[in-house]
């Protein structure tokens, strides 16, 4: 997601200079890109026990009739290209994550996702300028007739002008589809995991080994695991935080989560063997701890819909 990638990457930077600064290069450091969790965490737990998908930890089910058009727009007198604008953004951004479906269905398994535009303005009254809003509300519903399961809003403005004249701005369709992209952006942050980049630094290991930390920086996640696994020596805190490290990054790499079960044995691993004490494999860990137990969460979930669905004569291959 190119905001939250961007605030991402602007934090490393700043933290890759502070390092360079005060002569911290000792340390072997890898920017992993690695999953986080969804800022809203306990209400995605929430809508998790509502839902039953076995391919996704979310169904939503997104109503794109007409009717649904006209409930977006919230009775304003706006142009129905800002409902349409809208909705494509959501779904899109939604569909991009590896944790949310969108059902067509809408049966009885699903959630739905209601939007409806609280605000909006578009306006080119000062000369060579345009600034515009847009606020949206969501509302996550199980039932048609009970009480959402969660509402949120979200907000967004841009603010555009021009030296060159009113030929020198974006379009309307421009700043429109900004304004709903930030906002499907904001939800999609609130309710999935997201992909960004985090600074490990990279434990010494012995010179048999060692070059599986190069193998690491260049994503070489595979190579770096097979390395270490063909190890016969001493297996030390600094061989299973590292190998702890490469599982981890393959399985953001792939979107293999089943191999984030093997990172947590070695983060669990070295913490046994005294690594509470560094902390730098105590903050890896923790961040790394956030998004584990979300997967625990979705692992359990669906055991039991598996369980259940075998129960009805049915098997989840």
């Amino acid at each position: 997601m190119t905001k939250y990638f961007k605030q991402n990457i602007l934090k490393v930077v700043s933290i890759l200079g502070l390092v360079l600064l005060f002569g911290g290069c000792a340390k072997d450091k890898l920017l992993l890109t690695a999953y986080t969790s969804p800022t809203q965490m306990d209400k995605v737990k929430e809508l998790m026990a509502k839902t039953t998908s076995n391919d996704k930890y979310l169904d939503l089910y997104i109503n794109e009739s007409k009717e649904d058009i006209k409930a977006i727009l919230n009775g304003k007198h706006i142009s129905r290209d800002v409902a349409e604008t809208l909705l494509g953004n959501v779904k899109a951004y939604l569909s991009e994550t590896n944790f949310i479906g969108i059902n067509q269905n809408g049966d009885s398994n699903t959630i739905s996702l209601e939007m409806k535009i609280v605000s909006y303005s578009y306006d080119t009254s000062i000369k060579n300028m345009i600034k515009a809003d847009l606020e949206v509300s969501f509302a996550f519903i199980k039932d048609e007739n009970a009480k959402p399961l969660y509402i949120v809003q979200y907000k967004s403005s841009a603010k555009r002008t021009s030296r060159s004249g009113p030929q020198g701005l974006p379009s309307k369709a421009s700043i429109l589809s900004k304004l709903t992209k930030d906002i499907a952006e904001d939800l999609v942050l609130d309710i999935s995991p997201t992909k960004s980049r985090k600074l490990v630094y990279l434990k010494s290991l012995p010179d048999e080994i060692k070059y599986s930390i190069q193998y690491a920086k260049q994503e070489n996640f595979k190579g770096a695991i097979k390395v270490m696994l063909k190890y016969k020596g001493e297996k030390t805190i600094e061989y299973y935080f590292n190998l702890a490290v490469y599982y981890e990054g393959l399985a953001s790499k792939i979107n293999d989560f089943k191999l984030l079960f093997k990172a947590n044995e070695n983060y669990e691993q070295a913490m046994s063997m005294g690594g509470h004490k560094d902390e730098d494999i105590v903050k890896t860990k923790a961040k790394f701890d956030n998004f584990y137990d979300l997967i625990k969460l979705i692992n359990k979930q669906k055991k039991s819909n598996s369980k259940a669905n075998k129960n009805n004569g049915f098997e989840i291959l």
